[in-house]
């Protein structure tokens, strides 16, 4: 049963690394992996160490995971796989209501290909018609991102998330089990006596 816990424990964090990559592809069908990994790490963490106080950290990782994953992978995969476009703004809109706030949506069409681009606030000063230079995923797995992205801060986050995810597996797995709290015997219940036998 022991190998199963470790599965698990396992898939969930390479669950939380990888989530910035399936939000890119999958969209909000990411955030059922998201979810899964986060509580199967928790769950994994209590049924491996069930005396310890790993169930705060496996709870801070479970969280964190995801979020740097989402905020980093996008740039960090551009930035590997990417090749600068000349593109044209074709056509600017808000997006769907959120309650953060509503986003705006830029069309670019690049040497006949359209992609899109979500920002949460009007960030671009350019105006329809105008040409603007966008970084293309070679592979086409993803969207079009800025060439302005904070690629290589990007890259350096992601590594740390994975040595995190890592350092956390191997700490719940190397480390050994607290022993747990011996139970008090009869006779040394109550308050002290100061050595004096009532």
């Amino acid at each position: 049963m022991r190998a199963l816990w470790i599965g698990l424990a396992v898939f969930s964090v390479l669950c939380g690394i990888a989530t910035g990559f399936l939000a890119a592809v999958a969209g909000d069908w990411a955030a059922l992996p998201t979810l899964a990994g986060a509580a199967g790490l928790v769950v994994a963490t209590v049924k491996l160490r069930p005396e310890d106080s790993f169930r705060v950290a496996a709870i801070l990782i479970g969280l964190a995971l995801p979020v740097v994953s989402m905020v980093s992978v996008p740039a960090a995969w551009l930035a590997v796989t990417g090749e600068p476009a000349d593109c044209v703004l074709v056509e600017e809109h808000a997006g769907r209501y959120d309650p953060k706030g509503t986003p705006h949506v830029y069309e670019f069409d690049c040497a006949g290909e359209r992609f899109s681009i979500t920002e949460k606030d009007d960030t671009y000063s350019t105006e329809l018609g105008d040409r603007v230079e966008l970084v293309l995923d070679r592979n086409r797995m993803i969207g079009a991102g800025l060439p302005t992205a904070p690629a290589q801060f990007a890259i350096v986050a992601l590594l740390l998330t994975g040595v995190v995810g890592l350092s956390f597996l191997v700490a719940l797995l190397g480390l050994p089990l607290r022993p747990p709290p011996k139970p008090r015997l009869p006779d040394q219940l109550g308050p002290p006596t100061g050595g004096l036998v009532p």
